[in-house]
């Protein structure tokens, strides 16, 4: 035996539904959009919308990519600086645990540099 699925979906909201819900979820996007500009007109008593064209459209674009190519060299910017002010006193702290435990050596002339 083959079971068929419902022709529609029932949820548990379905129960309460009525007329005007129907009706609202019925209506295309023309509607709406109709719908819309008559309560802009109703509620500002104009009858205009704000537009910018084209160039508006192009000075935005130059804007946003500006702003991201600024915080990609920003990001990197502060990696490359704000890294060694972490490290540097960090090794410090390490060298400074070590010569506590006793594990470091302290060396006391500088023959060679070079400690690797």
């Amino acid at each position: 035996m083959e079971s068929r699925p419902p022709d529609t979906a029932r949820t548990a909201w379905s129960q309460f539904s009525n007329a005007a819900s129907a009706a609202f979820s019925t209506s295309d996007a023309s509607t709406r959009a109709i719908a819309m500009i008559v309560l802009i007109y109703l509620f500002t008593g104009e009858f205009r919308l704000e537009t910018h064209g084209p160039l508006g459209t192009l000075w935005v674009s130059f804007g946003l990519i500006c702003f991201y190519i600024a915080l990609i060299w920003l990001n990197s910017a502060l990696g490359l600086f704000l890294t060694p002010l972490f490290i540097v006193p960090a090794t410090w702290l390490i060298d400074w645990r070590k010569r506590r435990k006793g594990e470091l050596v302290e060396m006391d002339t500088p023959e060679s540099p070079y400690q690797g």
